[in-house]
């Protein structure tokens, strides 16, 4: 399966910033090797707080899904709180990946919105 990662951070200390980042990745990487899966790219957006709202890399994202679904069947995230904190990009991407058949698969929850995963 063809797929991209989204990782988020909302430290401000920029040494935890890089762990968390490193530690994300690692999860993916490990759960794209057992699965034999490919991920094609990883959005990262660091150190988005309350106060940075700018999710750069989750909007490129959006974007690139738009523009090149065919080459994308799923996104990876470690954790469904790491998509957005706000209710409408939830809504926005969850409407994106269904329209398209893209699944959302989210590994500390252990499943797949569209079918069923087994962490």
């Amino acid at each position: 399966m063809n797929t991209v990662a989204y990782i988020r951070t909302s430290n401000i200390d920029e040494t935890e910033d890089v762990v968390l980042i490193k530690t994300q990745k690692s999860i993916i990487d490990e759960w794209a090797y057992s699965n034999n899966n490919i991920i094609g790219k990883y959005y990262i957006d660091s150190r988005h707080t309350i106060h940075n709202k700018q999710r750069i890399q989750f909007e490129k994202m959006i974007k690139d899904i738009n523009d090149n679904h065919k080459n994308i069947e799923g996104i990876v995230v470690t954790d469904f709180y790491r998509l957005a904190r706000k209710p409408t990009d939830i809504v926005r991407l969850l409407t994106l990946t269904q329209n398209l058949d893209i699944q959302i698969i989210v590994l500390s929850e252990s499943f797949i919105i569209k079918s069923v995963y087994t962490h």
